[in-house]
């Protein structure tokens, strides 16, 4: 009975993974930067791609990019704009799906990945929070949006899972902890500002786990790591510097990339080149970082602001890009209702562990649904636990003053 409750729930989230599919895309280039990457790959390589054939990718239809393949080459260029791990997870469905084009191999891998995520979650749980779990997240249109989108914002779930799986009491063999371990290493190299939810989840294993398994785990990482890890030109300042924008300010007005580029060519004059261009970026980032200082020291109040409101917007559904200041405020409002009532239901664990995942970036940049994505899963479970909790709360009280009546 179980395992066909399972078959219909996978059924139920592959439905809606066809139905809310992403309609969109990231630019061309990103994503063919990576495709070219994944068909040249070396194992603890530098991330090499074909200009050429990016170039030609970025020009095509889009229903011709969606069966197009990219080749092997000989002649490559050194990309120092975004980081390597992508590309290994582009490699991997490569080879999984090789009779399609890259861009549809890494949506069928990620579709794979969230249907196994989600079932292992399902397995754990009571019939009517199986039915909240599936409804809250795994056929949720939102979140279908982002792991139908062929770029790695999806994969930030994946330290999310892994705590969630061991808070449920998944005992992993060691081979598992191998698996999980050569996947953080590679999401970990793909998406940096992960570090802290990986960090709390070897904390988890090791304190109310196994301690071997949790120095194996590290281990595993740290090799891992300074084998894939290729450092990038593009500068933490550039982040923060855009991130000022989220809200009304006298120092940037818009949150976008183009807002740095506008005031790199206002300080030199020279407008900024979209090439890899390694000198281009330390300059770059220099001017940034002395800009992003001098705000702080003349207006530390606006940034300690922006980073309480952004810390709450990631307890609720995020920043919504273009609203206004108020909206936002709401959705920040919305987020201490949701930490006030994880709290009154003893949800602790969901608070901290959403924390661990969000604030390596909140400090300095809004949480926009494409960056807070792995902190989804554990606000939807941390809000059903809460929900349990405080409803046997209110069936003890009721009994007790029915007691206390009947006396």
């Amino acid at each position: 009975m179980r395992v066909t409750v399972l078959i219909i729930q996978g059924i139920l989230i592959l439905g809606s993974c066809w139905l809310f599919h992403s309609r969109t895309h990231q630019a061309s280039p990103w994503r063919g930067s990576y495709f070219s990457l994944a068909a040249n790959l070396r194992l603890g390589g530098d991330f090499l791609i074909d200009t050429t054939e990016v170039n030609h990718f970025a020009a095509l239809p889009e229903i011709e990019q969606k069966s197009y393949r990219f080749h092997r080459s000989g002649n490559l260029t050194k990309h120092v704009l975004t980081q390597i791990g992508y590309g290994y997870l582009c490699s991997v469905a490569r080879r999984l799906f090789p009779f399609f084009g890259d861009s549809v191999s890494i949506v069928l891998l990620q579709v794979l990945v969230h249907v196994l995520l989600c079932l292992l979650v399902l397995y754990q749980l009571s019939f009517w929070k199986q039915v909240a779990f599936l409804c809250l997240y795994c056929v949720n249109p939102v979140v279908i949006k982002f792991v139908t989108y062929d770029y790695y914002y999806f994969w930030q779930v994946i330290p999310a899972f892994t705590i969630i799986h061991h808070f449920m009491g998944y005992k992993w063999n060691r081979w598992a902890t191998v698996f999980w371990g050569v996947l953080l290493a590679i999401v970990f190299v793909t998406r940096p500002s992960i570090i802290l939810a990986i960090l709390f989840y070897m904390g988890l294993l090791y304190w109310k786990g196994s301690r071997t398994d949790a120095m194996l785990l590290g281990l595993l990482l740290s090799v891992l790591v300074i084998i894939l890890y290729r450092p990038i030109a593009r500068s933490f300042w550039f982040t923060a510097y855009v991130g000022l924008a989220a809200y009304q300010n006298p120092y940037v007005d818009q949150l976008s990339d183009l807002a740095g580029y506008k005031f790199y060519e206002r300080k030199t004059g020279t407008p900024y080149a979209h090439e890899n261009d390694l000198m281009q970026e330390k300059r770059f980032g220099a001017i940034l970082q002395e800009e992003v200082i001098g705000i702080v020291k003349r207006d530390p109040w606006l940034v300690l602001k922006n980073t309480f409101i952004n810390t709450l917007l990631s307890f609720s559904v995020g920043y919504v890009v273009g609203a206004s200041d108020w909206v936002n405020y709401g959705l920040a409002f919305l987020g201490l209702l949701i930490i006030v009532y994880l709290q009154a239901g003893r949800q602790q664990f969901y608070i901290l562990a959403t924390l661990a995942t969000v604030t390596t970036f909140t400090l300095y940049y809004p949480p926009i649904p494409a960056y807070m994505f792995g902190a989804y899963p554990l606000l939807v479970l941390g809000v059903i636990e809460a929900t349990q909790q405080l409803f046997f709360n209110y069936q003890l009280n009721k009994r007790g003053m029915n007691d206390y009546v009947n006396q």
